[in-house]
């Protein structure tokens, strides 16, 4: 196997506060060719700020040219006017800006797109100077000939023959299907997904026409990757959860079927194999395992889409192998300077509510204990939560089916202090 690469590299020149960072984030850190559908680079300020600059000015993202040795300026981002100038132009590419980002998605990416990637930021400091600050990552190429490679591009030779089938819904009306899959076994060795065309041509028995049908299919066991998509109101799918790359370049997992779908799901846990109690930094920036499928998306990323919306609030869980759910009016969190403080309006569901106790709750971790109480309730509870003086009503970031007093994933209406739940799924949608 040739492996060509280029070092990832991270090197960040800012004094990083709590809350103010400058952040380069490649996604994937790896591409190959044939396998890799899409490459993306995300340039962003947390919390809308970054030590040493008062005045942010400019974003700008730019990579690496190995012949000239320096770097080329691709995107740059007027953030007084949100004026944005492209100077590089890609063939199959998409770009998304806002206040304080930038995101590059190159789709089908070659190894000429193997690079290091630089977010550079510019602006004035409390003294009025002119001050220039940049992180940098790099994204490696990996050339193979496994039996995957083999399968796909078999697959690709004969993408025109697809299996076909068709449904007669009446003498006079015909519902046509397309089918194209490969060896699953072979496809999951990957975790990117693949996408291939599927093209069929039918001749409808009542016209005398040619209907030409085409699909985009990907092959990952049973998975769809979707363009993307300003929010989960927009996607469609027949899966219940689908994981889609949203415009501002966030990846979340979206449920498409619950009360009519559209919900981003911010917190999931199913099985415990995924380790919830981790530090504010973590909690912040959000951790994750899709293919696991549990995760917490991050307090930062739930401030920026809570605050550029009104949004719902569900929170499902399952309780000695019954489902029930809670759902608030509103929702939303502030921002890191006021520790995540949380806003819920009014209670409905089944579930009981064991939620509003923490409205206006700062959130805390063991590392930062910011709750009313005299003890550090993440702690005395193992977990990260919005505890309030008391310390806990519910605690769905607690310690895996733990049964010892208060420190499981309590929801007291259901579980009371003394045993867990075992299923939560947290979820916002669009008002």
């Amino acid at each position: 196997m040739a492996r060509l690469f280029l070092l990832l590299v991270l090197c960040v020149f800012v004094v990083s506060l709590a809350g103010s960072e400058l952040v380069i984030d490649v996604q994937p850190n790896v591409i190959s060719p044939e396998i890799t559908p899409q490459l993306v680079i995300n340039c962003s300020i947390t919390n809308n700020e970054v030590q040493q600059l008062d005045l942010i000015k400019s974003l700008t993202l730019s990579r690496y040219n190995e012949t000239i040795r320096d770097f080329d300026e691709l995107i740059a981002l007027d953030s007084l006017t949100l004026n944005l100038k492209q100077f590089v132009r890609f063939k199959y590419s998409q770009i998304s800006f806002g206040n304080r980002y930038i995101t590059l998605i190159l789709h089908n990416p070659t190894q000429f797109d193997a690079r290091i990637y630089k977010c550079n930021a510019t602006g004035d400091n409390s003294e009025g100077a002119n001050i220039s600050l940049f992180a940098k990552k790099g994204v490696e190429y990996e050339t193979n000939s496994t039996a995957l490679i083999e399968e796909i591009r078999r697959i690709k030779k004969d993408e025109n023959k697809c299996s076909f089938k068709k449904d007669d819904l009446s003498d006079s009306k015909l519902r046509s299907r397309v089918y194209f899959s490969g060896s699953s076994d072979i496809i999951k060795e990957r975790i990117e997904p693949l996408t291939l065309k599927c093209t069929f041509q039918v001749l409808k028995t009542d016209q005398n026409e040619i209907s030409r049908l085409q699909s985009l299919y990907i092959l990952h066991g049973s998975t769809m990757i979707y363009p993307p998509s300003k929010s989960c109101r927009d996607v469609n799918s027949t899966d219940e959860r689908v994981v889609v790359t949203l415009t501002s370049g966030l990846k979340v997992m979206c449920d498409t079927k619950t009360d009519g779908g559209g919900w981003i799901i911010f917190q999931r846990r199913i099985n415990g194999k995924v380790d919830f109690y981790r530090g504010w930094k973590e909690y912040r920036d959000g951790f994750w395992d899709f293919n696991i499928g549990e995760f917490y998306l991050g307090n930062e990323n739930i401030f920026n889409l809570t605050s550029n919306g009104q949004y719902n609030l569900r929170i499902d869980l399952k309780y000695k192998n019954n489902s029930f759910f809670a759902q608030y009016s509103s929702f939303k969190i502030l921002s890191e300077k006021e520790n995540y403080k949380l806003n819920i309006g009014v209670y409905t569901g089944d579930a009981g509510d064991s939620f509003s106790r923490h409205n206006n709750a700062f959130f805390s971790t063991f590392d930062r204990d910011n709750d009313e109480s005299s003890d550090n309730c993440a702690v005395k509870f193992p977990g990260a939560w919005w505890y309030h003086s008391g310390c806990h009503r519910c605690n769905l970031n607690g310690k895996w089916g733990s049964t010892d007093h208060g420190k499981g994933v309590n929801w007291y209406a259901l579980s009371k202090f003394n045993s867990s739940v075992s299923f939560t799924e947290m979820k916002i949608r669009e008002i």
